[in-house]
């Protein structure tokens, strides 16, 4: 007998703390003291509770089609749930006295193919996530930096940005150092002000964002690069860009380049010459 959805779930995801999490949801739901729709997203299946309609859907994230769908009452669903974690598993199911899982785990074994196993997917789920390094550059960027401006030419995208250490602007007292950091051949790139993107900053690993602060990285799986991707019908399908990352103190800069960034440093007497000549018709981007 092969396992329905809300087996597989409780098979793949259902663990002690999330079997307490969705009986107390469903609990006030039911009792009208909770919230009127909850969503939850575990690693292979979202869950979606409707206190409106009394329904929970079950979706398999891996599988779009309408096998990979169900909805049940939540009443029923909610004693399912009891049930399945609780019980022994019949004799007719091939096991004894080991628990529906342990059953549910043999069954999946034997009637799913190998591609469709609990590894594959977490294998598969791991490659879904982004994943964020830190890009070591020659000259090296400071922790902290912010924008002073962004060309393009000819898809190269050019970047003027300053260290930044206390997170202030210039004064007329003082000189910053300041990089040039050049993406040859763009594909792609947009630009987000930081306090647009706290869901991304909120998902990099703690420990990289403190011992980094700002700075330039690259996105493994990125959903940028997907989105461009499914928009262009699958053009990048038999070479993937990189995805490049630079956080600055202001701004977010997403860019997709086949080519490294050419990083230089400037030298602080030229920049100063050059702000003196502005006046006569001169850029400090005559230097890029």
């Amino acid at each position: 007998m092969k396992p329905n959805l809300a087996e597989r779930f409780l098979l793949d995801e259902c663990n002690p703390e999330t079997k307490r999490i969705l009986e107390t949801e469903i609990d006030e739901m039911i009792s009208g003291r909770g919230p009127r729709f909850r969503e939850h997203h575990f690693n292979l299946y979202d869950i979606k509770l409707d206190a409106v309609r009394r329904k929970v859907g079950i979706f398999d994230i891996f599988d779009p089609k309408e096998s990979g769908r169900m909805e049940l009452e939540m009443f029923h669903f909610r004693l399912l749930l009891k049930r399945l974690t609780s019980q022994s598993v019949p004799d007719s199911y091939g096991k004894t006295g080991s628990g529906v899982l342990n059953f549910l785990t043999s069954s999946a074994k034997k009637l799913s193919p190998r591609k469709n196993s609990i590894a594959f997917k977490n294998k598969v789920l791991k490659k879904k996530r982004e994943i964020y390094s830190l890009y070591e550059t020659t000259p090296s960027l400071p922790r902290k930096i912010t924008t002073l401006g962004l060309i393009e030419n000819n898809k190269k995208i050019t970047l003027l940005v300053q260290n930044d250490p206390n997170g202030q602007e210039e004064t007329a007292s003082e000189q910053k150092a300041r990089f040039c950091i050049c993406f040859p051949k763009t594909i792609s790139y947009r630009q987000s002000t930081e306090s647009y993107r706290l869901r991304m900053l909120a998902t990099m690993d703690p420990s990289l964002v403190a011992s980094t602060g700002y700075g330039l990285f690259t996105v493994e799986n990125s959903k940028f690069f997907k989105w461009l991707d499914k928009e262009s019908y699958n053009r990048f399908e038999k070479r993937a860009p990189t995805h490049y990352l630079l956080i600055t103190h202001h701004e977010v800069y997403d860019i997709l380049s086949y080519y490294p960034p050419e990083v230089t440093e400037l030298q602080p007497d030229t920049l100063s010459q050059q702000d003196n000549d502005m006046e006569q018709g001169f850029s400090i981007w005559d230097l890029v």
